[in-house]
């Protein structure tokens, strides 16, 4: 017979791993040519990143506290029905869950565009490669808690090495000379409205979005709760480092102007200081987060569900979890909607 509860198979580290590997995304290879569209002043450009930081900063410490005296997985559901009672929980709950499947379909669509921008002859079959990928991670997670949770792991510490890599990158690269034409384009475009500065600190929150991440995990982690809280935390403060090391090293090495809606920004500044063929990293860099994020959807949509299925506010056939500690009824019926 399956168990009904999930088991606490998870080191302290992986809270950590949790909040670096939700938080750092395609947002960070993308947001500094929107950012780049409206501003393109060095300074004005960090000055958006550490105040974003340092919001991202004040909310986890603000929700730590919740996150601690919270014992059960299931992400922001858990904390929205212990804070406020199961009617907003309910409507959070499933919106989470629902948003967390559409992400992670959306997401198999992307990588397989992006592998269709390397493999042409990959063109014709992005749908049905993106439900082959999204299945073999949903198989994935049938090898077990510890198994998706190393992964998780490994993914997110690498994520942290891609980061580095390219501000050393950007550090060490000679750029070339702009267009006369984007040489002499203002560094803040004061014609722009109101509206586009608010899209731009938006788009630098939702670079950060995903801090609370660990609580989807808070029963399966060693120390609980408070461990999750703690890991949410440090996690931030190593996102927020290697973002400003990363964005810092972007404004030092490379003209915003020369990213200036640029779709994949990181792309762009690497061409602009070492050539054409060089943005070919950043486009693996994409292939490899969007498929570790297809581990990431699942562990926590998964958790999402469940927990709602076991307060009553789901299927009862969402509450069994395998003796590896893998929730499978939630997982057949996310598999299901992904």
């Amino acid at each position: 017979m399956a168990q009904q509860q999930l088991k606490r198979a998870l080191g302290r580290s992986f809270s950590i791993a949790a909040c670096v590997g939700t938080v750092i995304g395609l947002g960070i290879l993308r947001t500094p040519g929107e950012i780049a569209k409206t501003v393109q002043d060095p300074v004005i450009y960090m000055a958006l990143w550490v105040l974003g930081g340092a919001f991202v900063l004040l909310s986890t410490l603000v929700v730590a506290e919740l996150i601690s005296m919270t014992q059960k997985s299931g992400g922001p559901y858990v904390l929205i029905a212990k804070a406020f009672g199961p009617y907003p929980g309910f409507l959070l709950g499933w919106t989470d869950w629902l948003a967390q499947c559409a992400a992670g379909a959306l997401k198999a669509v992307v990588l397989m565009e992006y592998a269709a921008m390397l493999v042409p002859a990959l063109r014709p079959y992005i749908t049905p490669g993106a439900l082959v990928i999204s299945c073999l991670f949903a198989f994935l997670q049938l090898g077990g808690v510890r198994l998706s949770g190393r992964v998780f792991q490994v993914a997110a510490a690498l994520f942290g090495v891609i980061l580095l890599s390219v501000s050393g990158a950007l550090l060490m690269g000679e750029g070339q000379a702009l267009p006369a034409a984007a040489a002499g384009t203002p560094i803040v475009k004061l014609s722009t409205g109101w509206a586009h500065y608010g899209l731009v600190v938006a788009a630098v929150v939702f670079t950060y979005d995903g801090w609370v991440s660990a609580s989807y995990y808070s029963s399966e982690v060693d120390g609980g709760g408070r461990s999750a809280a703690l890991g949410s935390i440090r996690g931030v403060l190593i996102v927020i480092f290697l973002y400003l090391l990363l964005n810092g090293a972007l404004a030092w090495s490379v003209p915003l102007q020369a990213l200036d809606g640029h779709e994949l920004a990181l792309a762009g500044a690497l061409e602009y200081l070492y050539g054409a063929g060089a943005g070919t990293f950043i486009i693996l860099a994409a292939l490899f987060i969007l498929l570790a994020h297809q581990n990431i959807q699942y562990m926590s949509a998964t958790r999402t569900i469940y927990a709602l299925s076991v307060d009553g506010l789901g299927s009862r056939r969402a509450t069994g979890v395998s003796h590896r500690g893998t929730p499978t009824g939630a997982l057949a019926v996310t598999w299901g909607l992904m």
